[in-house]
């Protein structure tokens, strides 16, 4: 045998390196077509996962801006890539998070005046009223999906923004519901670009516990806002809202124009993420109790005034001054001259000794220069003659309003998604609720299904002297928007000396008819405004108990 002519190991060699070829060629193609595919559709489900945490930094600024509380959110930033042994693998793609550049004109409210005399001093109508604002932006920068779409919040609404031009919303929105109008302005300077999950802090700035029931004044009520979708989306954003005439959007300017001759619940607040998120300040006093009041000689009467900011809410710890600007008598501060935790400060008058005829007392309550009336609130009283005994916070002969008190007593009654409360008429007269007002940010409507007459069978049922009460209905779409000022089906009248008990049931979250879940009512801000018979009308806000 001739060893020379045998070639088996060459055949084995080539085979190897044919075979070491054919692999190599395969690891090739993994990595220039698998490893991308498969890196596309992590930076794909990283970007569903952003929108979703976009989604809950939304839902945290709408509940900071109701509740007056931080909330913790975060986002992911970047997408990271699978380990990979034998294959290579792009650095991890990182994201941006960021605010845009404030507006000062981005939130504009035109010809909207108070109802409430007091607080038409600063929403006349006449005066425009302006807030700034900002939008939050998650901008992601992948190795392999291509055209991604920028995350925008503005105005409420979440949506994605592609390079095109399009946009496509993830949310509804909540600017307007109904009757109801909520704005919310973002302040803070946020920017953020790395890899890894961005804490977010949503925090508070003026919560919107206060509502202002506003009304058109000539023009109807036209609210601006700066955008940067286009008209058509906000048109099918606000579709089925029947008190928007019209939607138009021109320059990045979003216009609303609600329904003339027609009143609505405002509530505006501000919150703020990042850094330099800046305070409000104090922009106007309203009376809460005690305008209009009659003061028995010898008796003293307890004014009540709030100081508010630009958004209509309450200003805690501002210095308040108080004087008798037209008739006699004194006044004191029993509390102290700062505004307290809701922003309120208490008022004592004393009529002058000896009075024995009846005088109008005029008593100005304000805050810095108080030299423009929204920086004042005049409370008209009426001093009559000398007190034919008893001695305390006097106040009998006046109107409704300031004969009635709340009792200091809202608890949850039959499930946490009702309430029930009481007011006490201290009044000489009887007090006779014609109308009511109930709000707050924690819900939407109140809905009630049960049927019957009792309390717990209507929206609202005030039981005293001589019961009354409020009924939607019973059919699907049936419900009370709240913020919305109702005529009772039948009035309640108060005898003196008695109580009025309110049971108000079920508060659920926005949505027509069936829609929305129930609300937790438990440590909630409540807002009820009682209209009388005498044309008197008194605002409470307070905070639901616990069982």
């Amino acid at each position: 045998m001739n060893f020379r002519d045998d070639r088996r190991a060459v055949t084995v060699q080539v085979g190897f390196v044919l075979l070491f070829g054919v692999l190599i060629l395969s690891l090739s193609m993994y990595q220039v077509q698998v490893v991308p595919a498969d890196n596309e559709r992590v930076e794909f489900d990283h970007n569903q996962r952003v929108q979703s945490d976009l989604l809950d930094a939304r839902n945290a600024i709408l509940r900071s801006a109701g509740t007056g509380t931080t909330h913790p959110v975060s986002v992911s930033l970047g997408a990271q890539y699978p380990n990979r042994v034998l294959f290579v693998n792009p650095p991890p793609a990182s994201g941006r998070l960021s605010t845009t550049e404030s507006v000062a004109d981005g939130i504009v409210i035109e010809n909207a005046r108070a109802v409430d005399a007091e607080t038409a001093d600063y929403w006349t109508g006449d005066d425009v009223r302006t807030f700034e604002t900002r939008s939050l932006e998650y901008t992601p920068d992948y190795a392999q999906y291509q055209n991604p779409p920028t995350t925008v919040y503005e105005n409420s609404v979440v949506y994605n923004r592609f390079d095109d031009g399009a946009a496509l919303p993830q949310s509804d929105q909540t600017l307007v519901d109904g009757r109801r109008i909520s704005l919310v302005a973002l302040g803070g300077e946020l920017s953020r670009e790395r890899t890894g999950v961005e804490p977010l802090d949503v925090r508070s700035v003026s919560a919107s516990a206060r509502t202002t029931t506003v009304t058109s004044d000539g023009e109807p009520i036209r609210i601006s806002l700066a955008t940067e979708l286009s008209e058509e989306k906000w048109q099918e954003l606000l579709e089925g809202e029947e008190y928007v005439a019209d939607v138009t959007v021109e320059g990045g300017v979003l216009t609303m124009t609600l329904e003339a001759d027609e009143t609505y619940s405002l509530r505006t607040a501000k919150v703020g993420v990042g850094s330099n998120v800046g305070e409000t300040e104090a922009a106007y006093v309203t009376d809460v109790e005690g305008d209009g009041s009659t003061v028995r000689a010898g008796t003293t009467r307890t004014l009540v005034a709030e100081v508010r900011d630009g958004f209509g809410n309450p200003v805690i710890g501002e210095d308040v001054t108080a004087e008798v600007t037209d008739g006699g008598g004194s006044v004191t501060f029993p509390e102290g001259a700062k505004t307290d935790g809701e922003g309120q400060v208490r008022v004592v008058y004393e009529p002058p000794e000896g009075s024995s005829q009846s005088e109008s007392v005029e008593v100005e309550v304000g805050f810095g220069d108080a030299d423009t009336e929204a920086e004042r609130a005049t409370f008209d009283l009426t001093v009559s003659g000398t007190a034919s005994g008893g001695d305390g916070d006097g106040g009998n002969g006046g109107t409704a309003a300031s004969d009635v008190r709340y009792n200091d007593d809202a608890e949850p009654f039959s499930g946490s998604s009702t309430v029930r409360f009481s007011v006490s008429n201290d009044g000489p007269g009887p007090a006779v609720v014609e109308a009511i007002t109930v709000d707050t940010a924690a819900a939407g409507k109140l809905r009630e299904r049960n049927g019957g007459q009792g309390a717990g069978q209507h929206e609202m049922h005030l039981e005293t002297d001589d019961s009354g009460y409020y009924e939607a209905g019973d059919g699907g779409n049936s419900r009370y928007t709240l913020g919305d000022r109702v005529t009772l089906i039948r009035r309640a009248t108060a005898e003196s000396g008695s109580d009025i008990t309110f049971s108000l049931l079920r508060f659920y979250e926005s949505g027509s008819g069936n829609s929305g879940d129930s609300v937790d009512m438990q440590n909630e801000r409540l807002t009820v405004t009682l209209y009388f018979a005498d044309g008197s009308a008194k605002s409470m806000t307070f905070t639901v108990g616990s069982f």
